[in-house]
C-alpha cells in the first residue's frame, strides 16, 4: 500500500501573469514544506507538472526540507500533471459565447475592463464569465483551438494510473493545480464528471490531498488540509 500526496500551488500571481507565485503564494509554499518537514512526513519519490507555479511550489517545499535537515527526494518533472490552461480555452471560447450569449458578451466585456487594473478583485475571485466558460469547455459545447476536456482529462487519468500501478510502497508527493486534484479526488469517490468542479472550487492554494492506494485504486484519505496555513490572510482560493 502507498499514498498520493497532492499539493496544490500556492497563490498565483494576477491573470495576465498567473504561471508565477505571488509573494503570498511564495509564503503559502514556504509554510507547507516547513510544516511537513518538521513532523518529518517522508517521501519516496516527488513529482511536478510542468508549469512554473507549480514547480516554484515544488522547489520551496524541498528548500524547506534542506533547511530543516530532513531527506527530501529528487524532484520529477512530469507535464501530464499541468493544469489545463484557462488562457487557451477563454481564447477559444469566449468570442464564440458572445456571439451566441448576450448575457455572457456583456459580463465578459465588464470583466476584460476590470482585468486592466491590476488591484481589481477580478484577479482573485472566480468570476460568472469563468464558470461559463469553464462549464461550456467541460461539455465540449464549441469547437475550439485548445486541449479539450476529455483531452485533459485522459492525460490526468493516466498520470494517476502511473502513480497507482507503481510497486514502490509509502508515500509519492505531486505538486499540481487545483483541476488534476479535483479529478483525482473524483476518481477515488467516484463523482460524476458533472460534479467534480465542485471539488476543484472548494481548494485551497498550498493545500494538501491525499489518496490511499489499495489494489491498484486510490480511495480518499485526506482532502484540502490547510493545517500550515493558521492566519487567515494565508487562506486563499485563487
Amino acid at each position: 500500500m502507498h499514498k498520493i500526496h497532492f499539493f496544490r500551488h500556492g497563490q498565483a500571481g494576477t491573470r495576465d501573469h498567473y504561471d508565477t507565485l505571488s509573494p503570498l503564494g511564495i509564503r503559502q509554499a514556504t509554510r507547507l514544506g516547513e510544516y511537513l518537514a518538521r513532523r518529518k512526513v517522508h517521501f519516496e519519490s516527488a513529482w511536478m507538472g510542468g508549469l512554473e507555479r507549480q514547480q516554484q511550489t515544488a522547489h520551496l517545499v524541498k528548500n524547506a526540507y534542506q533547511r530543516l535537515g530532513v531527506p527530501f527526494p529528487e524532484l520529477e518533472l512530469d507535464p501530464r500533471w499541468s493544469e489545463f490552461d484557462l488562457y487557451a480555452v477563454y481564447q477559444s471560447i469566449a468570442p464564440q459565447m458572445s456571439q451566441a450569449d448576450s448575457w455572457f458578451r456583456e459580463r465578459y466585456q465588464q470583466m476584460i475592463e476590470e482585468l486592466k487594473n491590476p488591484e481589481a478583485a477580478v484577479h482573485r475571485h472566480w468570476t460568472d464569465c469563468d464558470k461559463a466558460v469553464m462549464q461550456a469547455w467541460l461539455t465540449g459545447r464549441f469547437e475550439i483551438d485548445a486541449e479539450t476536456f476529455a483531452q485533459f482529462r485522459a492525460r490526468v487519468e493516466a498520470a494517476l494510473a502511473t502513480c497507482c500501478s507503481t510497486p514502490v510502497q509509502g508515500n509519492a508527493a505531486i505538486f499540481t493545480s487545483a483541476t488534476p486534484i479535483g479529478l483525482g479526488v473524483a476518481r477515488a469517490v467516484g463523482l460524476a464528471d458533472g460534479k467534480f468542479s465542485n471539488l476543484v472550487e472548494a481548494l485551497y492554494n498550498a493545500s494538501w490531498s491525499i489518496l490511499r492506494i489499495r489494489r491498484q485504486e486510490p480511495h480518499l484519505f485526506g482532502f484540502n488540509r490547510i493545517p500550515h496555513l493558521d492566519e487567515p490572510e494565508l487562506m486563499t482560493f485563487r
